[in-house]
């Protein structure tokens, strides 16, 4: 096969993967800050003194939330979740092939690289974090890039590939700070060292250092002329991002040790890599298994000791797990084609392989007795396929098509992705009655109000959904008849929230009642637009 032709499948999986109906989940909480922080930009001019409803936005760099007031200023607005999401979807794919190059750089087999990009489109969190516009796939897939370049230059030794090892080395500093240096750069030169590459670090060790300082001072750029420009922002900023890795979701050592159900469908293979005796010389006779072990297991132990843990912190544990699937699903399939297989060889192949296929065969029935109403026929159709398809692959496995068996959870990945996300995301909030706070934005009689809050403080749902900047109600003079006519946002009825006294000279309209949580319908804001009685 060639390697355009690799390039346009690799493509068409990034394209079922990472871009069809990435608009179904509502945005979370890191996503709103982007968003926000993007529309500022947009409409206050804030691109590089970045703010969050008007106020200083600090704690993250801003290149991830340039791409998304590009995206939004040159293909669409806000409205459209598409559109505000598509460059983590396009950085996403990015990944891919630079994990593509990244393993053909670690091996000379021709088709490794190719399975291997496979494998990183389809793992479970890669595609989450594709479809959510935060930070951490784009620092990842940067500092990725770095390293791909990185192995380049160990081979090449050219001047260009250590610029583009520096440039992307940069970028991943400026998507969210020095994050992947620590969890993604230096498991892996720890890694690279210890497996008998120390003399190439020794060798050029004055290259190196030089390459990694220019690096740090271009990366942080920003960071640096924040601190000198902004100091006192600065300063709060830096206490409070570090009060927050120290104290805020908190989780014991061993929270990631559950990582490999991350890889999602590869999840037996990358168990069973192990299992030392069995994974070893198998992935030695195309890589390092010791290289790539080490790589996964500094991961995890540097993530587990910092105390602030969340799952999406795993992703860059994912590079190193996807190389060593990767690399001992290549060997299976040569010990296989080869025919000098073995028993362990046919148990890992057939546990691996149900693991996969049968959830794929009895999805449809589990879709027909979870719902008692018509399901769409688009479900129907692509839950059929996805069970055709695991019934397919027990066939393969039993007939030892292993390259078959490997190719096939590959499209049932992308016929879930395509087919299936709607279902899944109305599964998942389960509220059909959602009457969202972004339907103000609708509303021309509100267009060209002031939007405040009354309560101790402002949700960032309130900020999002109300499409503005959203003030607290407490910082105005209601004695000053100028401050009105304005919008109230509020988490009950005007009566109820505001002093009698002030009601008296107030007149109110009611707007509505709306749903500020997706997947909740207890918590509400009551929406009025209040002016002064007229005399």
């Amino acid at each position: 096969m060639k390697t355009s032709i690799q390039f346009l499948l690799l493509l068409l999986v990034c394209i079922c993967a990472f871009f069809v109906d990435i608009q179904e989940f509502y945005p979370d909480i890191m996503e709103m800050r982007n968003f926000i922080t993007a529309r500022e930009m947009l409409t206050e001019g804030n691109w590089w003194s970045t703010t969050l409803n008007l106020e200083p936005r600090l704690e993250k760099p801003p290149f991830p939330t340039w791409l998304t007031a590009l995206s939004v200023k040159y293909l669409g607005g806000f409205d459209y979740l598409f559109i505000i999401r598509l460059p983590s979807a396009i950085v996403a794919t990015l990944m891919v092939f630079f994990f593509y190059g990244l393993c053909r750089e670690l091996t000379k087999e021709k088709y490794l690289p190719f399975i291997g990009a496979l494998v990183m489109a389809t793992s479970l969190l890669v595609i989450q974090q594709a479809r959510v516009n935060s930070w951490d796939i784009y620092t990842h897939v940067f500092m990725l890039g770095s390293l791909w370049q990185f192995l380049i230059v160990k081979r090449s030794k050219k001047l260009v590939n250590v610029i583009w090892a520096i440039f992307f080395f940069a970028l991943s500093i400026y998507s969210k700070g020095p994050v992947s240096i620590y969890a993604l750069w230096l498991p892996f030169i720890i890694a690279f060292g210890i497996s008998e590459n120390i003399d190439f670090l020794k060798k050029y060790k004055v290259q190196f250092t030089l390459a990694f300082v220019l690096a740090l001072l271009l990366g942080f750029s920003w960071n640096i002329y924040m601190f000198v420009f902004q100091p006192e922002a600065s300063e709060f900023v830096l206490n409070k991002e570090t009060n927050s890795w120290m104290n805020r979701h908190t989780r014991p050592f061993y929270f990631y040790f559950h990582f490999v159900i991350y890889i999602g469908i590869w999840t037996g293979f990358m168990i069973s890599s192990f299992f030392y005796k069995f994974a070893a010389p198998r992935i030695n006779r195309f890589g390092n298994y010791k290289f790539i072990i080490l790589w996964v297991l500094i991961s995890i132990l540097l993530l587990s000791v910092v105390p602030t843990k969340k799952e999406r912190y795993l992703l860059p544990a994912l590079v190193p797990m996807c190389l060593m699937v990767t690399f001992l699903m290549y060997s299976m399939w040569q010990a296989f084609k080869g025919k000098y297989h073995n028993k362990w060889d046919k148990v890992v192949l057939g546990a691996s392989s149900l693991l996969i296929y049968i959830p794929a065969v009895l999805l449809p029935f589990a879709l027909f007795f979870i719902f008692n109403r018509i399901i769409e026929v688009r479900t129907i159709l692509f839950a059929s396929l996805i069970g055709v398809s695991g019934i397919a692959g027990i066939v393969f496995w039993r007939k030892g098509w292993v390259q078959y068996s490997f190719s096939i959870p590959v499209v049932i990945v992308c016929l879930y992705c395509v087919g299936l996300l709607p279902k899944s995301a109305e599964i998942f909030y389960n509220y059909p009655d959602y009457n969202g706070l972004t339907e103000i934005q609708e509303i021309e009689s509100l267009e060209e109000l002031p939007f405040y809050f009354n309560g101790d403080e402002i949700d960032l749902k309130v900020i999002y959904a109300a499409g503005k900047p959203v003030f607290p109600f407490g910082s105005i003079d209601v004695l000053d008849r100028s401050n009105f006519p304005l919008v109230i946002i509020s988490y009950g009825p005007m009566e109820n929230t505001f002093a009698k006294e002030l009601l008296t000279n107030l007149e109110s309209e009611f707007v509505g009642i709306f749903d500020i949580n997706r997947k909740k319908s207890a918590t509400k804001v009551f929406v009025n637009k209040v002016d002064y009685k007229k005399n």
